[in-house]
């Protein structure tokens, strides 16, 4: 499994990308279906597998159309950060998270939600409340740290 480098960070097939979609100081989180055998019913960020021939700005972009209905392009996304995927018992797995912010000034009637069971716009406060996978609590813990939030 060959790491590709993109930009300042390397990926390989089976990672994943992420998007922090930032709207009047709130995030958009994604629940999951109930019905899904991994996290069921958990929040999390939008976003998805690589696949095969994709960068992980592609995976991202493309991952916001399917699942909300937006279309985004390149230059609508900054780079964030990468994080290891952790799993359900709480480990690092050998799989990474590469993580894009978005900014743009949206309401739920902007989106037409395709995958999972809901979405909401979340403050920083609420975030952490909510029920995220272990990956996502990492993740947002790093992005409130580094806004200021």
């Amino acid at each position: 499994n060959m790491h590709k480098k993109y930009g300042t960070y390397e990926y390989m097939q089976g990672d994943g990308a992420g998007v922090i979609v930032a709207t009047y100081g709130r995030i958009l989180l994604h629940q999951r279906d109930r019905e899904t055998d991994l996290y069921p019913g958990k929040w999390q960020l939008f976003g998805g597998h690589i696949e095969r021939g994709e960068e992980p700005i592609e995976t991202a972009i493309r991952e916001l159309r399917e699942e909300l209905g937006l279309e985004l392009i390149d230059r609508d996304l900054k780079y964030f950060t990468t994080v290891h995927r952790i799993d359900e018992t709480d480990h690092k797995t050998e799989n990474y998270i590469h993580v894009f912010t978005h900014e743009g000034e949206y309401t739920s009637a902007d989106f037409e939600l395709q995958e999972g069971r809901g979405f909401a716009f979340v403050n920083s406060d609420w975030m952490m409340k909510l029920d995220i996978t272990p990956t996502e609590r990492k993740i947002l813990h790093y992005y409130k740290h580094e806004r200021g939030l």
